[in-house]
């Protein structure tokens, strides 16, 4: 908890330690629009065995960029099962040099794609449900997918970067590319 007016105010109050947590979950989930197991999400036994790990590809990180490539890959009882992906078309919008540079993708690949429309479609069937796994999954996928019409905030999601930073290997960062 870093924020120093709350914890006052939690230190203050005739709150157990129980209640405080719970109070802080209870706005952390409100805020984040994300379900979560309060206390046993990240030990591994307690992991969901069927989920779908989820990454995209966006024009930017801005409000007004768009999706450009939606990827999944579906684990039920710890095996792989399925595969999604898919381009999205961007319309008139224009592809950063610098993001294809990045990502390898081109406006090539994208001009014939469907819309995010059609790839939401698809894409809401693959996940079934199912909970959700991937890198800044929580901070940017869905929040992104959310602004652009696909919002997948009611499933589980779990975010790797937590189990990244917990990681004893002394990593400079966490990005995918250094683990």
């Amino acid at each position: 908890l870093r924020d120093n007016f709350v914890q006052e105010t939690l230190n203050q109050s005739n709150l157990s330690s129980e209640e405080k947590y719970g109070f802080i979950r209870h706005i952390v989930s409100i805020y984040s629009g994300l379900k979560r197991h309060p206390y046993r999400l990240y030990y591994k036994d307690d992991l969901p065995t069927d989920y779908v790990c989820l990454d995209i590809e966006t024009t930017g990180l801005t409000r007004n960029d768009k999706v450009t490539q939606i990827a999944g890959v579906k684990v039920v009882n710890d095996t792989i099962v399925d595969t999604f992906e898919s381009y999205v078309n961007i319309g008139d919008t224009k592809l950063p040099i610098q993001i294809s540079y990045l990502t390898g993708i081109t406006e090539e690949m994208l001009e014939y794609a469907p819309s995010f429309n059609d790839v939401a479609d698809s894409l809401i069937e693959f996940v079934d449900g199912l909970s959700l796994i991937g890198h800044n999954i929580t901070s940017f996928d869905l929040p992104f997918l959310a602004r652009n019409g696909l919002d997948l905030r009611n499933l589980l999601a779990v975010d790797t970067v937590g189990f990244a930073k917990a990681s004893p290997l002394g990593l400079d960062n966490h990005k995918l590319e250094t683990l």
